[in-house]
């Protein structure tokens, strides 16, 4: 008999929704393995993220008391998750300071500026019109 891993969707308390692989099911606490945030998108669908992305650490702690509801998943849902935590080329979390966010939205807002050239000899200048 085939082995079949125990990997739940787990509602959190503040809104979180993770999936991992339950380690040990202890009597207050779940130790998970590879937890992911479920993030849905504006077209509706849904996409997966590290849930803790400073750290190479793969086993967190639970507690019961901080946990809504806890289901199994379906098989494909299974598959995507084992695909995404085996992906090598996971995305780093990157921590940019102020000055760097705003120098890369100058250089975003420079480029749309140029993008928009405007042709101001074809604008048709109407006078204000005059109320008296």
């Amino acid at each position: 008999m085939e082995d079949k891993l125990d990997i739940r969707h787990i509602k959190m308390i503040n809104g979180d929704e993770i999936l991992a692989l339950i380690n040990q099911n202890n009597e207050n606490n779940l130790l998970v393995e590879r937890p992911v945030l479920v993030m849905q998108n504006m077209m509706g669908s849904y996409q997966l993220a590290p849930w803790f992305p400073f750290t190479k650490s793969s086993l967190f702690k639970i507690y019961k008391n901080r946990i809504i509801a806890s289901v199994g998943i379906d098989d494909s849902v299974q598959q995507q998750y084992i695909n995404f935590v085996l992906q090598s080329d996971q995305p780093q979390a990157k921590i940019e300071s102020n000055a760097e966010l705003l120098n890369q939205y100058r250089e975003i807002m420079k480029e749309h500026a140029m993008e928009e050239e405007y042709d101001y000899d074809t604008v048709e200048e109407t006078p204000p019109e005059t109320i008296h």
